[in-house]
């Protein structure tokens, strides 16, 4: 799976399944009161005094647009804005992406390297982060899973 697709095919299947199962899980686990928004290219909900914004990071859009424009377009100016992408598998934030009130995050990646991200030099600590709110602000762990190969 490749963040919004079962299949790493993209030609295969472009209909967003992950994502779609994403939003399955969310609005699974989440508390009935938080309003998960789902668009094939973006979800988009409110946990207390955060926003969360999330895109795969692939499309052309989404690579140029500096994190204030994502923001402007779906985010919310009361809240604090986090927008995560995965398509790079990697934690590194670009210049600019770490604003007063949003933070784009680049989300590790869940599963190990394989040799097609291996190949392309995407190899990255694979893990999970826990978002949590403390007084209005994000509290973010980056927790490594450590593998071997």
């Amino acid at each position: 799976m490749n963040h919004d697709r079962i299949n790493n095919d993209r030609d295969v299947e472009n209909t967003a399944e992950g994502a779609k199962l994403l939003n399955f899980m969310l609005k699974r686990t989440l508390p009935e009161h938080v309003i998960v928004e789902f668009h094939h290219r973006i979800l988009k909900f409110n946990s207390g005094n955060l926003r969360f914004i999330i895109q795969h990071g692939n499309l052309r859009a989404d690579k140029k647009s500096k994190v204030e424009e994502v923001v402007w377009k779906h985010g919310e100016i009361d809240k604090f804005n986090i927008v995560l992408v995965g398509h790079k598998h990697t934690r590194i934030l670009a210049d600019g992406d770490d604003v007063h009130n949003a933070r784009r995050i680049g989300l590790p990646p869940f599963c190990p390297a394989d040799d097609y991200t291996d190949d392309g030099g995407w190899d990255n600590n694979p893990g999970y982060l826990i978002i949590l709110e403390k007084e209005g602000k994000p509290q973010i762990s980056d927790v490594p899973l450590c593998y071997t190969k």
